[in-house]
């Protein structure tokens, strides 16, 4: 359940719809490599993206925090409306159900922390999720949710340039 709820979390956002998408490109945004000259999960990720849909990605980072959300948003939908072909949308599709699944075996105490950050203004929100990352990877919410927030934030640390902003934009409790 933990490998699941792990690949099925990541959905916190456009990016992470995208990065199941499987679909192998030339990158017009390459995420540089973090270290050495092995590419992390995340860089691998990100390289398999589309062109259209990175190159989507990259624009909503390089907005205000505001619009920057509002334009993840608006690629996730694109995803799940075929704009970026079929198989972005049937793996966006799997990908919000999973995400589903997983949301709902989180234990209460987080899922009613999740729902009080997202009532909250854009810069108090992040604020919100910032703590309650925290407060995952210190173990409040139980072993598995430490568990995973622990294994999430090392796929993002593997993250740089466009796909980490886009990941840590996305407000997803456990990313980042």
């Amino acid at each position: 359940m933990l490998k699941t709820a792990l690949s099925a979390s990541l959905a916190g956002a456009a990016l992470t719809t995208a990065l199941t998408a499987g679909l192998v490109t030339t990158p017009a945004h390459a995420a540089p490599i973090a270290s050495g000259d092995d590419p992390t999960a995340c860089q691998r990720v990100w390289d398999r993206l589309q062109e259209a849909m990175q190159d989507d990605i990259a624009a909503a980072v390089s907005l205000p925090p505001r619009a920057q959300r509002r334009a993840l948003v608006a690629v996730r939908t694109a995803a799940l409306h075929g704009v970026y072909g079929e198989q972005v949308q049937q793996a966006a599709e799997r990908l919000r159900a999973r995400r589903a699944e997983v949301y709902r075996s989180f234990p209460a105490a987080l899922k009613a922390d999740v729902r009080a950050a997202r009532s909250l203004g854009p810069r108090e929100q992040r604020r919100a999720m910032t703590a309650i990352r925290t407060a995952a990877r210190r173990g409040v919410y139980g072993d598995r949710v430490q568990a995973l927030a622990e294994k999430r934030q090392a796929f993002y640390a593997g993250c740089d340039g466009v796909a980490q902003t886009a990941a840590s934009a996305t407000g997803d409790p456990l990313a980042g």
